[in-house]
């Protein structure tokens, strides 16, 4: 039996190599708001991060709000998407090293690979990345 050799990690972006729920809370707020409905905290919002957009907006803005609430999310999430996040603690020390050992390194987040891009380049995480995708590449 021959040794098998780890050539690549792929890693997730939101909770695991970065924090975006201040800036994913806002942007919900921000939909929320556009219906007439208060404010979420971030610790609720963030039970109900991981299943999609469209299902975040039925959760919490409501079934019947959901086309409306993905644009008013947008809108908002556009302007606070780099702002709003956060590198998790070691996250870029862990990728840099990881990249300087020789593994390929890829983020595969139901994030859009634009607004990762943008987060990633501005936290000094991009250059350890070989791939960043994302649903608005498939």
């Amino acid at each position: 039996m021959t040794a098998r050799r780890t050539r690549g990690i792929v890693f997730d972006l939101d909770g695991t190599l970065i924090d975006s729920y201040p800036a994913i809370a806002a942007s919900l707020n921000h939909a929320r708001e556009g219906h007439g409905l208060p404010p979420l905290p971030v610790e609720v919002v963030r039970a109900h991060v991981g299943r999609g957009l469209p299902a975040l907006i039925a959760d919490l803005v409501g079934p019947d709000h959901v086309e409306a609430g993905v644009r008013l999310f947008r809108e908002r999430y556009a302007e606070v998407v780099v702002s709003g996040s956060t590198a998790l603690p070691h996250a870029r020390a862990v990728v840099e090293g990881l990249a300087e050992r020789g593994y390929g390194l890829a983020v595969a987040s139901n994030k859009p690979a634009t607004f990762s891009e943008a987060i990633l380049t501005t936290l000094g995480m991009r250059p350890a990345f070989q791939a960043v995708l994302g649903p608005d590449l498939a």
